[in-house]
């Protein structure tokens, strides 16, 4: 077992150095005074002191207690029904609520599990155990160090995540200057040396079919500064063409344009393009509540809306207040409630959730 794991809470109330006080945020607060001596009150109820001499006592907020003598030897009792002590001599015994049981000699060695033997030959589980009581009780007192110790290394966790998303913020905007001082330095050659022309990439052929985002950036990397994009909303279920597919490319009223054609980088060019098939719904979702959940899924289907759904909310006893298969509420996507007039693609999930009687 590591020195931390067994020393954690000296850190403070037993270090001669740490002399001073302490408060956290959770309301814990302690110190320790020149002599050694010291106290430890938690914010869950657990509280502790060390004396001058050495010895000590703690309490857990979870019923656990236990004590350290000016000599070194010390007990604990935890509340799952753990026990243990540990002599002057540094022989002793720990003993765990499932009936494990685990001894170490005196003077034993921190570094060696060789002095550690336990009654069930668990090995060095056994060796961590008996470790564990040697610190069991300076831990207990030292628990709000290591909550202390644990925040403050996730502020430190959290300040690097600020410094790398801030640098990497910092990269974004360093990359977006160049490509802008790029795009600058070509317009302005353009414009000097070639009556504002800049060659053109690509053939149109090439272009045609490929997706919209591509051929955009493909322009402005080039440093034409006037693109526009314009969907054409007609794909449907059993469309031939893809979301985002280039239906065509016009430059100044042309559609036809060779790769290296000199074009005024401030040419109007017009990329169109396939997109989902948007419907307009002419009802609100307040004007179908109360209405039969079939008749709703029928106004829906004859818009040209294809995935909708039904979920039956099973809490009818009679049907008299509330009749068997009345509408309650209709989403769409993540929208509810939707207002008149509201526009979706013709593929968002629509769910009608309606009543019906109990399951028998």
């Amino acid at each position: 077992m590591s020195e931390d794991k067994r020393d954690i809470g000296w850190e403070y109330l037993h270090s001669k150095d740490e002399e001073g006080s302490f408060s956290e945020d959770d309301g814990s607060w302690g110190y320790t005074n020149s002599d050694g001596s010291g106290s430890y009150h938690g914010a869950d109820g657990s509280w502790g002191y060390k004396n001058a001499d050495g010895s000590a006592s703690f309490h857990g907020a979870d019923g656990s207690w236990g004590y350290r003598n000016a000599d070194g030897s010390s007990s604990y009792h935890g509340s799952d029904g753990t026990w243990g002590y540990k002599n002057s001599d540094g022989s002793g015994s720990y003993h765990s609520g499932s009936g494990e049981s685990s001894y170490f000699d005196a003077d034993a060695d921190d570094d060696s599990d060789n002095d550690y033997y336990s009654s069930d030959s668990s090995g060095s589980d056994s060796g961590d155990l008996a470790y564990a009581l040697a610190g069991l009780l300076t831990v207990a007192v030292g628990a709000g160090i290591a909550a202390r110790s644990r925040k403050k290394q996730q502020e430190r966790e959290e300040e690097a995540q600020r410094q790398a998303e801030a640098e990497r913020i910092r990269l974004e905007k360093e990359q977006e200057r160049k490509a802008r001082n790029t795009l600058k330095k070509k317009r302005v050659k353009a414009f000097f040396f070639k009556g504002k022309k800049i060659e053109v990439s690509h053939d149109c052929e090439y272009l045609i079919g490929r997706n919209m985002s591509f051929v955009a950036d493909s322009f402005a990397e080039d440093a034409f500064s006037n693109v526009q994009t314009i969907p054409i909303k007609d794909i449907y279920k059993g469309s031939a063409h893809k979301v985002g597919q280039v239906e065509q490319v016009v430059i100044n009223g042309s559609s036809f344009f060779r790769k290296g054609d000199l074009i005024p980088y401030d040419a109007e060019i017009i990329i169109t393009y396939h997109e989902k098939k948007e419907i307009t719904i002419p009802f609100s979702e307040r004007s179908l509540r109360k209405m039969n959940y079939v008749a709703a899924g029928d106004r829906f289907q004859e818009l040209g809306f294809t995935e909708i759904y039904e979920k039956p909310i099973c809490d009818l006893v009679t049907g008299w207040i509330k009749k068997d298969g009345m509408v309650e509420k209709i989403t769409i996507g993540n929208v509810y409630p939707f207002k008149k007039n509201s526009v979706f693609p013709y593929d968002v999930k629509i769910t009608i959730e309606y009543h019906t009687f109990k399951k028998k």
